[in-house]
């Protein structure tokens, strides 16, 4: 396992990993550092499956919306696949209002997410 400041990562495979958002509030602020630190992950490690586990995450912002939206698109631009899991109500809620929720894949359970992932 790997960490550092917004993410933490566990490989699942070879091409596989587990993201996990490590804040409590993806606003503006931590939104810039969080698109950041992934993209330096996603060219450094090689990984192109990854299943995005946003379970700390407690409340989003648009800027966390828009992190959500370039993350996704930085893994398809990388030919990969990405699954978001761990969506409290709340933050599911805003997505369904945005229709951000038809835009990413959403898996309820961990597993699920990765088994969507290696499909």
């Amino acid at each position: 396992m790997s960490s550092s400041g917004h993410i933490s990562t566990t490989d699942f495979d070879e091409h596989g990993a587990v993201v996990r958002v490590t804040v409590h509030k993806l606003d503006e602020y931590e939104a810039t550092r969080f698109i950041s630190e992934f993209k330096a992950y996603l060219t450094n490690s090689g990984k192109r499956r990854i299943v995005m586990d946003y379970s700390e995450v407690e409340f989003v912002s648009s800027a966390g919306l828009g992190a959500m939206i370039t993350t996704s698109n930085a893994v398809s631009e990388c030919e990969g696949k990405m699954v978001l899991t761990g969506i409290n109500e709340n933050v599911l809620q805003v997505m369904k209002l945005t229709k951000l929720n038809r835009l990413l894949k959403i898996e309820k359970t961990l597993d699920k997410a990765q088994k969507q992932v290696l499909k």
